[in-house]
């Protein structure tokens, strides 16, 4: 539940991980810029015209900015190692030893082969962000899928409001509206000459923000369900709930005693439970290790 410092081992297991991975955090950081810069300074002041309304849809577009950079970054960086919190050598009820990590793992951690490490309370290996989510991250998972889907949504009606006026009306919607919001029709009228290069990439990124809203919905909405079940996605799979400690409690374990307010804004700070090693594991210590 806490980010380890990086040392050098640290350092170049980041760097391993956003190598492999450097695909699906490359478009991960590409679509997050491409979309910015788009709205911020071509569709809000084509739209709006510097109007009153116009400040305040560059306001709610950078609190969306800030908060999707925020929490991607805290996901990315994290360090969901088990090692900095046990001794290679201790045995504890309901631990399970691990040949590739050559160490004693608590319940509810499971070695990824991706990230060459046991990831205490592990949910799954995520290729864009390079990383798994686990206890340190798991609440920003939650919060990037939830600003990523609001601000996919936002992005995708202000360019629908900017296409309807600068390209087709589509309000009301009409046949021939909704034809040329079709990337391989919008391509070929571009082709010929009848609508702008600008026109077909807004076209085509909003095609991108509507996939980013079900994607980034589901997996937010499945996660958050984990978290106020308090189960993994291994242990929902696997029907084991006597983790659980209540929605309230299992939220405050993920999100901290002051959950609500991480809906605001993206700050990093140590949860209560997670400042000792023995806080983090000790509720655990009486499960099976069968049942891991």
């Amino acid at each position: 539940m806490v980010f380890g410092k990086y040392d050098s081992r640290g350092n170049a297991a980041l760097s391993r991980r956003l190598g492999a991975h450097f695909t699906a955090v490359g478009y991960t950081l590409f679509q997050i810029i491409v979309v910015f810069v788009l709205e911020i300074y071509i569709i809000a002041p084509a739209v709006f015209q510097n109007t009153r309304t116009y400040y305040l849809n560059i306001f709610l577009l950078m609190y969306f900015m800030i908060n999707i950079t925020g929490n991607y970054y805290y996901l990315v960086v994290a360090d969901l190692s088990c090692k900095k919190f046990l001794n290679v050598g201790e045995q504890r009820t309901g631990f399970f030893y691990c040949h590739s990590c050559d160490q004693n793992s608590p319940p509810r951690a499971h070695h990824c082969t991706f990230c060459e490490t046991c990831v205490a309370r592990r949910d799954h290996h995520c290729f864009f962000i390079a990383n798994c989510v686990g206890s340190a991250n798991v609440r920003f998972f939650v919060l990037f899928c939830l600003f990523a889907s609001l601000g996919s949504f936002y992005s995708t009606v202000l360019n629908i409001m900017y296409l309807n006026g600068h390209m087709i009306p589509l309000i009301p919607l009409n046949v021939e509206g909704f034809l040329c919001l079709v990337t391989p029709v919008t391509l070929y009228k571009w082709w010929i000459g009848s609508v702008s290069l600008l026109n077909l990439c807004i076209v085509a990124i909003s095609w991108f923000c509507f996939l980013q809203i079900l994607v980034t919905s589901g997996f937010g909405l499945f996660e958050m369900m984990l978290v106020c079940s308090g189960q993994t996605t291994y242990e929902w799979r696997h029907h084991i709930t006597h983790y659980s400690l209540g929605w309230r409690q299992n939220l405050q374990e993920v999100f901290g005693r002051y959950w609500y307010l991480w809906w605001l804004f993206p700050v990093y700070h140590t949860l209560p439970g997670a400042l000792k090693r023995d806080e983090l594991y000790d509720p655990y210590y009486i499960k099976p290790a069968k049942e891991i």
